[in-house]
């Protein structure tokens, strides 16, 4: 019966959490932020080079999401609510390299989710794992 007052609070601090998105502590959720950070540096230093979705940042994203679950898009997805443009497809291949099965069923929760950011990047990392390139890119590096 004890346990029945704690759900109580913790729903209603953390919120309904739609079923399928993942919902990260906030120690896991400054890790990843952390990790995202650094990974859109590495993209910009080899953009800069002209080699913006080569080799050296495939490899720093397999690196990413060796270390890290799907539940890392979560903050993908919160990240992508100050994004205006295209600025989300940086993370294709973290996203494409996670595992295939998890990673869908999250980005599916996410094509219901009320927020629209995140109904619209879902819809586009799903068009993106069919890309012709990043089927290739997914293949080569998920090795």
């Amino acid at each position: 019966m004890r346990v029945a007052p704690w759900l109580c609070v913790t729903w209603l601090v953390t919120g309904p959490v739609q079923a399928g998105i993942p919902n990260p502590l906030p120690v896991q959720m400054r890790q990843y932020t952390a990790e995202l950070d650094q990974l859109e540096k590495t993209f910009f230093f080899y953009r800069d080079k002209g080699e913006q979705f080569g080799e050296a940042f495939w490899q720093a994203s397999k690196r990413v999401a060796k270390r890290n679950s799907p539940d890392i898009i979560a903050a993908v997805m919160l990240r992508a609510r100050k994004w205006t443009d295209e600025e989300g497809l940086i993370f294709v291949p973290l996203v494409s390299l996670l595992p295939r099965r998890p990673t869908l069923a999250i980005l599916h929760a996410y094509e219901h989710s009320s927020r629209e950011s995140d109904r619209v990047w879902a819809n586009e990392f799903m068009i993106e794992f069919e890309a012709d390139d990043t089927k290739e890119s997914t293949q080569r590096y998920s090795r």
